[in-house]
């Protein structure tokens, strides 16, 4: 168990950026099974964020966060070992129904000493999130939306023996931004105003559904000590457009939809011992003198 204060300023310009204090608790079982059980943090009064209206010298201000979040893994020696965690977030603010939640749980089997395989399945979701959406003349334009990311991993490894590995890896990601039609403008104070700007008005669209799938295949020799040659076989799909509202189904079939870049490398990296050049030098001079 363990309290903690993090108070931040910003570097230049020298000013006041934020305070969070929390409280953690986690812990080891006899079965080694390892876990947070109620994390809380606390973001009292103004938080200056200077980095989210990307404008030099302006900042956004959010007041009083709360989240808490928890987690658990179990014993890894097990054939079977289970990794899973949670949390939620939200601003005790007037006037902002901010709500995040996050989660992500996963597997890992041992089928032996050599074969494991794991998934892992992420998922993010925001509503009443406040952020940036372009900058008109000299105004900041910022918009609440709805944000959610998805991401499944798999991941495959076989080891032959100590020098020869097999790998494969399988990642799709998946994220939506939907702004609210109506936006607003960013002051001098760090406080919004409505605008008389909408999504609808401004020059480019600023939802956003971009998807990702990744396929990793690779396979590495330990050569010599800290050295590997690795062969690598990696396909991607990469879509991006403003259906924002579109569900995740019908995302993967657009991505699904678009075309396949391959890539093969193969890739030597090897260790040199820099404190042994000296040695090799000196004896090869001496075989040249004899």
């Amino acid at each position: 168990m363990g309290t903690y204060v993090d108070y931040t300023r910003l570097a230049n310009p020298n000013v006041f950026t934020g305070l969070r204090l929390g409280a953690e608790f986690s812990g080891n079982t006899t079965t080694l099974n390892n876990y947070g059980g109620a994390n809380v943090n606390l973001q009292p009064g103004k938080q200056y964020d200077y980095f989210e209206p990307r404008k030099e010298g302006a900042y956004f201000i959010r007041k009083n966060g709360v989240n808490m979040n928890s987690w658990f893994n179990s014993n890894d020696n097990k054939k079977i070992a289970i990794s899973a965690y949670f949390g939620i977030e939200t601003l005790l603010e007037s006037g902002r129904d901010y709500v995040n939640y996050w989660f992500g749980f996963g597997p890992r089997i041992r089928f032996n000493d050599k074969f494991v395989i794991s998934y892992f399945i992420d998922r993010e979701y925001y509503t009443g999130d406040r952020g940036y959406v372009t900058q008109i003349n000299d105004d900041v334009i910022m918009g609440d939306r709805k944000r959610i990311e998805i991401e499944h991993t798999l991941n495959a490894n076989f080891n032959f023996n100590p020098y020869h590995t097999l790998s494969l890896t399988l990642r799709n990601y998946w994220g939506t931004v939907d702004y609210n039609t109506n936006l607003f403008t960013l002051q001098d104070n760090g406080r919004v105003n409505p605008s008389i700007y909408t999504v609808s008005n401004i020059p480019d669209n600023p939802n956003i559904n971009f998807s990702t799938w990744n396929f990793d295949l690779s396979y590495s020799w330990q050569v010599a000590p800290g050295s590997f040659l690795t062969a690598l076989y990696r396909n991607q799909l990469f879509n991006f457009d403003n259906e924002s509202q579109a569900n995740y189904n019908r995302s993967i079939g657009n991505l699904l939809d678009q075309s396949l870049n391959q890539t093969v490398s193969i890739k030597l990296q090897y260790f040199i011992d820099y404190n042994r050049i000296p040695n090799m030098l000196r004896g090869k001079n001496k075989k040249r003198v004899i």
